[in-house]
């Protein structure tokens, strides 16, 4: 027969054979919680990790061992998952790629989520490991840029105008103008812009980074300037960050130090 546990802080070590090394890593991050299936004996066969924040819910892992499966352990795990999570308004599930990620995507479409066809990049660090950054050392956010909490929706706008892009596609109800930020030059004319989106305390996703002549530099100023803000905001939560374009991605590796790139495909239940 097989039991269930929840997990409030789990334990990565314990893991090891459920999970990889990246997942193992995630668990380490505040509000973190696992649904163990365990044997009479508690031998560990399958766990299902997650986390939530305000009224955010994300499904992380789940994984059973290949031995045991067929046996309703995966679905299980499941509606342990959705009893824990009633009453959220948003469910997400960002599904790591590995090799079994093709028959875990169709398992969980059958529990209606749905899945963007990009492969994104998630970069997973403590918001106090970010003040230990050498590159984060600074008393202020980069030099020549500055956030776009104060700047007018009127003004967002004509920027990205200048920039040839359409406002209405970034203006939404997601964009955090807090962790946005904008490089100007000492004219005032604004060379760069980074526009970061925020689900709950934990996902920030810079959809938009450009700078005119593609300078890498003030690209970098830029992810370094939200970065700063983002730790500002002092949670101390582990926070991800995740990014779309692969380029982004490289530039985002090379801002946080000892960051690896974890592929995911973006999912959202829609109940």
């Amino acid at each position: 027969m097989v039991k269930y546990k929840t997990v409030i802080k789990p334990v990565p070590e314990k893991y090891e054979e459920l999970a990889p090394e990246r997942v193992r890593y995630m668990l380490r991050g505040n509000k973190m919680h696992a649904i163990e299936a365990q044997e009479e004996d508690g031998r560990r066969i399958g766990m299902l990790a997650y986390s939530y924040s305000d009224k955010t819910a994300e499904l992380i892992w789940i994984y059973v061992l290949p031995p045991e499966r067929s046996r309703g352990t995966g679905s299980a795990l499941m509606e342990k998952f959705f009893s824990k999570i009633q009453g959220f308004e948003f469910l997400y599930a960002d599904l790591i790629v590995t090799d079994e990620s093709a028959p875990l995507q169709s398992f969980l479409m059958a529990y209606r989520f749905r899945f963007q066809k990009d492969i994104s990049y998630m970069f997973l660090k403590g918001a106090g490991e970010l003040k230990r950054s050498q590159l984060l050392e600074r008393p202020a956010i980069a030099q020549d840029c500055e956030s776009l909490k104060d700047i007018s929706i009127e003004c967002f706008r004509e920027i990205m105008t200048g920039f040839g892009l359409e406002p209405k596609v970034y203006d939404t109800e997601y964009l955090d103008l807090d962790l946005s930020s904008l490089h100007r030059d000492k004219k005032g004319n604004v060379n760069g812009i980074l526009l970061v989106n925020r689900y709950g305390r934990k996902l920030v996703e810079p959809v938009l980074l450009r700078a005119k002549a593609d300078d890498m530099t003030i690209e970098i100023k830029l992810l370094k300037s939200s970065l700063y803000l983002l730790d500002k905001l002092g949670s101390g939560a582990s926070v991800y960050v995740k990014c779309i374009s692969a380029q982004s991605g490289a530039l985002i590796d090379m801002v946080l130090e000892d960051t690896h790139p974890i592929r995911v495909m973006h999912g959202i239940c829609r109940g």
